[in-house]
């Protein structure tokens, strides 16, 4: 199942204002929801969106029609997120059930989490909740290629594995995130995450209103300065 174009970006940093989707019914949630994402990519809401609330009640909820629905839309966006990672090749049916466990990890690490903890946590910011999919994908995968090297644990017994935890990830990422911010200025920083967000040059010039070969030439000047960082080095080791 897959979405349409606008489901293989993030979403943008605008603000809807103060919507509160909680007590909404689930027909008109979804209805909402999929206005939304069919509004152009920098007008799609951020904090206070419908779809924020959309990943609550199918991953922390468990709502079926939740789920179905975010599967049904965002899952294109999971895969192209695996596919991107230098250290597996995936084949078309190995995919799908690494997709799997991304929703199995994210289900498990939420599973006490109340719908107030959930906002509370990510703030009501659907790129936060993105965010963390995206360190779930990596986390998945990383668990994956370990697998590999050792041939010693199912896909099954990774997923309850205590190594390679979101929320692990997610603090190893922050330091990561920080030093990333101290070597880099405000523009090469928003240009860089959105690559990292699965944005491509082309794209990236689009929205900044720059040429591609400009966007481009920011990036090699990007990877030169991360390359040549001995702290950020260790923080990827």
């Amino acid at each position: 199942m897959t979405g349409n174009l606008h489901f293989t970006q993030m979403p943008s940093s605008v603000s809807s204002g103060s919507s509160d989707w909680r007590n909404v019914s689930d027909e008109d949630l979804l209805r909402a929801a999929e206005a939304e994402l069919e509004l152009p990519l920098w007008r799609q809401p951020d904090v206070g969106s419908a779809n924020f609330e959309v990943v609550c009640r199918a991953l922390v909820l468990c709502c079926d029609t939740s789920l179905e629905f975010f599967d049904r839309t965002h899952r294109r966006l999971i895969i192209r997120w695996l596919l991107r990672s230098p250290q597996l090749e995936l084949g078309i049916n190995e995919v799908d059930d690494l997709v799997n466990m991304v929703y199995m990890r994210v289900i498990s690490a939420w599973r006490n989490m109340s719908r107030d903890e959930f906002y509370s946590k990510f703030r009501g910011s659907l790129r936060r909740v993105f965010g963390y999919l995206l360190l779930a994908c990596r986390s998945v995968v990383a668990s994956e290629a370990r697998r590999r090297r050792h041939d010693t644990l199912s896909l099954n017994d990774e997923i309850t594995s205590s190594s390679y935890t979101v929320d692990e990830w997610s603090a190893r990422h922050i330091d990561i995130q920080r030093r990333v911010q101290h070597l880099l200025s405000a523009e090469e920083y928003h240009i860089f995450e959105m690559l990292m967000y699965g944005y491509i040059p082309r794209e990236i010039a689009e929205r900044v209103g720059r040429q591609t070969g400009y966007v481009r030439r920011c990036l090699n000047k990007c990877y030169k300065k991360l390359r040549n960082d001995s702290i950020l080095r260790d923080l990827l080791g």
